[in-house]
């Protein structure tokens, strides 16, 4: 059994880590991860003729090889080795958490600080487990700064993944109800976002970014090393900003209160809810002597893709595509922020949540019950959660996306603005697939 301070020189040698030995692996170490339908063990031997340099794996059947080193586990290997070179990196690293809006906040710190900085960030949600160690592995040389996103849906995992990148400064972006099952209720949810929070708590040396109108956040947080920023008035904090306009596209006034200087900010992102994120990216910008107009002008060019709150159009129409993801958190948010534009001709379309276990029911009635304190041309519900929770007298249910997609097919939609929101797993982006 090889120990990483061993493995350690072998990946320094060669040009990266693989995982998925269908994708390009030549002259990587490919790690043998197990999934929940497969084991990479069996997949090691293949690699290597595809050029891999090493497999690490942990199946002690496996034939004798030149190129495979035997560990105890490949996974907790990999972390390990994502664990080490962290030690050797000597930059700051941004840890970014919370139940909403960590791969926007994200994508905005990003912008903000390849001003002035070379910069890594999380490749798409690589933010688990597997992928926090993956995208610390790539942290490289030419970095002067990293951000990584840290996604957990269980106990346990937020302290793992912190622990693992040690960051040098943190962000919770908000705490709301995501992965409400895998935590066990609201409770558990809280004990989750401690374990990140604690990690600031405990080591003095540490900057932390503070949301303090998020009451659970500022409960949690004990450390005073910390940024805060607001959407209130208030000289207490280091940054507030408040909303200009209610069109389709967030506009704020920000103010940096100890100098009361005001920058005005035209975004191109839908959701008031974003004025935190922006928030959040002008703090850590500043923080990092970015020049105010170079942040004001990577907030406002910045331009969310992948189905992130994306703008689309449509015909005459505009489309709000939120297909990533979707909590009862987030969902209540968009729709209380889609439902109080002043613009008319609106539509809903939601699919289901998952991940919320037997708390399912309820949150989507409260989401039915929501609809109905706004007037809306069409409310389009998509699965069988959302079906059983409504009056399908009311609004229209869908099965599934496919069934959602013939109907809009034979409808006219003109000059509509649609709100699209649903998890993942819904594929609601397919519902105008091959019409836009």
């Amino acid at each position: 059994m090889k120990k990483i301070e061993e493995i350690y020189p072998l990946y320094k040698q060669h040009s990266g880590i693989s995982i998925d030995s269908r994708q390009e692996v030549t002259d990587t170490i490919f790690f043998s991860i197990h999934g929940e339908h497969f084991d990479g063990n069996q997949f090691a031997l293949n690699a290597i003729e595809k050029g891999a340099a090493f497999a690490i794996v942990d199946d002690a059947s496996l034939p004798e090889h030149p190129q495979l080193i035997r560990v105890e586990n490949s996974l907790k290997c990999l972390q390990e080795l994502a664990s080490w070179h962290r030690k050797q990196l000597k930059i700051p690293i941004i840890a970014i958490g919370g139940s909403n809006g960590k791969t926007t906040t994200k994508e905005l710190i990003s912008s903000v600080l390849r001003k002035k900085y070379p910069v890594y960030a999380t490749l798409g949600n690589f933010n688990n487990h597997i992928g926090l160690p993956l995208s610390v592995l790539q942290i490289d040389p030419k970095h002067e700064i990293a951000i990584l996103e840290i996604g957990a849906n269980h106990l346990g995992e937020n302290k793992l993944l912190i622990e693992n990148c040690q960051p040098t400064h943190g962000i919770v972006t908000n705490i709301g109800k995501d992965h409400l099952g895998e935590f066990n209720g609201w409770d558990g949810i809280i004990k989750a976002y401690k374990e990140f929070i604690d990690f600031f708590n405990q080591n003095e040396n540490l900057t932390f970014f503070l949301n303090t109108d998020d009451p659970q956040l500022t409960r949690l947080t004990l450390t005073e090393n910390f940024i805060s920023y607001s959407c209130k008035d208030q000289v207490e904090t280091s940054y507030s900003a408040k909303l200009i306009d209610n069109s389709l596209f967030c506009k704020i006034l920000l103010t940096k209160n100890k100098e009361r200087k005001k920058y005005k900010i035209h975004s191109q992102l839908f959701g008031s809810y974003n004025i935190y994120n922006m928030l959040a990216a002008w703090a850590i910008g500043d923080h990092f002597k970015v020049p105010p107009e170079k942040i004001k002008e990577a907030i406002e060019s910045y331009y969310p893709q992948n189905n992130r709150s994306q703008i689309l159009k449509w015909k005459s129409n505009t489309i709000i595509m939120d297909a990533y993801n979707s909590n009862p958190s987030s969902l209540m948010l968009a729709l209380k922020d889609f439902g109080n534009l002043s613009i008319n001709n609106k539509t809903i379309i939601f699919g289901d949540m998952h991940e919320l276990g037997t708390y399912s029911k309820m949150e989507h009635k409260n989401i039915v019950n929501q609809l109905n304190q706004y007037q809306f041309a069409h409310v389009l519900l998509v699965g069988k959660q959302f079906t059983e929770a409504s009056n399908k007298d009311d609004y229209k249910c869908f099965t599934d996306v496919f069934a959602l997609k013939k109907w809009i097919k034979n409808q006219i939609f003109k000059d509509a603005f649609i709100l699209l929101k649903g998890s993942r797993s819904e594929k609601l982006e397919l519902a105008f697939e091959g019409i836009l």
